[in-house]
Formats: C-alpha cells, structure tokens, sequence
C-alpha cells in the first residue's frame, strides 16, 4: 500500500520531501491499533492509528458463543480464574485458556468465547488494560469484526487479521467474502492449522504463519502452509532470515509484544528498518511515522 507523504499528523499538515531517498520504508502497522493512545483492539484506537499517519493495523479475533466473530486479546487469568476455566472447559489444551480473558482489560472476569455477542456489547474496556494509560476515561467498546473492517475500510488501512480463537476461520471468511475484503486483509495465527482450514475456504486469502522463535525452518514452514508472509518477533530478525524469505517471495513482518511489556521499543526501529523487513507491527505507530518523516524514505514497492 502506497501513502501519501503529506497525509496529515495531529492536525497538521505534512511537507513534501523534495528528494525522497530511494530506500525503502516498512509499512507502519498499529499492534492492536494504538494501545499507548487509546484502549487496545477498539475502533477509537484504529482510528487513531489512522490519524497519525499509519498504513495499517493489527487485531485479534476471537468468536462469541453465537459464533460472531469479535475484535479482543486478553491475557492470561490468575490462577484461580485459570482453575475455574478449566473446569468450564475441560476439552481444551490449558494454553488456549490463556488468552480471550477479559479481567485484565474489562471489569468482567471470564473468557470473552463464552459470552454472547449480546453480552459482549456491554462490556467495556478499561482505559488502562494492561497498564498502558489511555486519554479515554470510559465507554469504549469490544468491536465486532464486521465492525472494524468497516472502519478500516473507510479510512484506507490495510488490516492484518490474527485468528486467535479455534472457531474463527469460517466465520471469519465468510465475513471477508460478504464485505468484499478478501485480497483486502491478512489472516495470521500462531496456530498454522487455523490457517489451512482458512485457505481451503478461501484460496485467495492472504495468509501469514506467526513465530515466536523461528528457529531456521520459518521459511520451508511458510511454503509448507502456503504462506504469503511470515511474521517474526522483533528480536528474532536478522537481514539473512528477510533475504531468504524474498528470494522465495515471501514478505516479513517485525512484531512487538504485548504493550505492558514493550517501553523502548523505538530503539529497534533501526536494526529492522536495516534488515529490510516489509512491515513493522508497533505499539507506537506515532514515534515510527515521526522516524519515517524524519528519514523521508519511500514505501516498500513489495506491498
């Protein structure tokens, strides 16, 4: 996706570069929006990831005991919580029940795949989930996906989609298909399985296997699940990893963690920038897009 240089940024507006190098820049992409500007996964937060000047944004989706796929990640409960949750769900692996729970970002204790979307709307995000101070006090709400592909749409944001709950996939593609966003969006997962189930459906979908440590088969992994992308934890690329993986034709996305852990994650902007990733998924999209307009650098003509 090719922007604008003089899109604007608070408000104002932005000069053009005279003589832009000819390097190339990452596609700047909002971790769940912008979770250090407003609550994390909510349409307010991929608004404003649009606002300052990103070209996309990252959410996680998990589906509602409807079956409505919803925009929300959680955490992991504390142990009593994880205790009863596992009583409430003895078929799943423990992991699973590490995420989609919604103490640590709602008032409401549970895991958000047991409530109806009914139910879902009347919880709202704190300000402050996961410690990240927000400017909104109150009242904002869990998105439905519908919801925020809309938005996203309307203001011209690539999405990548990351498929966290193990009923998403058909839901989730029947939702692209409906809107017409199919070559529009792309369907990651940590859980490669997911994205099988996801491609079969739709074979035009854009997919992308998620790492935590990629080891040195993260490519012959890709290929294997008919990956267009591979995204990688910041502090597991290397510019050898990226070359090998664009001379299979395959793009690299850098992630950060989860907001709460990440408080200096501007320092590496650099080291991935050099690496000649495609994109980087940030908590801080605003301090990248100031880096970009400080360097003047193009986009990747790869996206």
């Amino acid at each position: 996706m090719r922007r604008n240089l003089t899109r604007s940024f608070n408000g104002s507006s932005l000069p053009h570069f005279k003589r832009p190098s000819t390097r190339v820049f990452p596609r700047i992409q909002g971790h769940r929006g912008t979770p250090f500007l407003e609550p994390e996964n909510s349409l307010e937060g991929f608004s404003r990831a649009a606002d300052i000047g990103a070209d996309s944004v990252e959410l996680d989706v998990f589906t509602t005991s409807d079956g409505i796929p919803v925009v929300f990640h959680g955490g992991a409960a504390p142990k009593e919580l994880q205790d009863e949750m596992r009583r409430m769900h003895p078929d799943k692996d423990s992991n699973d029940l590490l995420v989609g729970e919604l103490s640590n970002l709602t008032a409401r204790k549970g895991n958000i795949e047991s409530l109806t979307l009914e139910t879902v709307k009347t919880v709202e995000l704190k300000p402050e989930g996961f410690e990240c101070p927000s400017d909104r006090v109150n009242g904002v709400k869990i998105p439905t996906l519908e919801e925020a592909l809309t938005l996203v749409r309307k203001r011209n944001l690539h999405v990548t989609v990351e498929l966290k709950g193990l009923s998403t996939p058909r839901p989730v593609v029947h939702l692209l298909r409906k809107m017409g966003m199919v070559k529009n969006v792309t369907v990651s997962s940590f859980t490669w399985p997911l994205l099988v189930e996801a491609k079969a459906l739709e074979p035009a979908l854009q997919t992308a296997v998620l790492f935590v440590d990629p080891g040195e088969n993260c490519v012959a992994i890709a290929k294997k699940y008919e990956a267009s992308e591979i995204h990688l934890r910041f502090d597991t690329v290397t510019k050898d990893v990226v070359e090998e993986a664009h001379a299979h034709g395959l793009n690299i996305m850098a992630w950060f963690r989860s907001p709460h852990t990440m408080k200096d994650e501007e320092k590496f902007f650099d080291h991935l920038i050099d690496a000649g990733v495609d994109t980087i998924c940030t908590n801080v999209p605003d301090k990248l897009v100031q880096v970009k307009l400080t360097q003047g650098l193009l986009h990747s003509s790869r996206l």
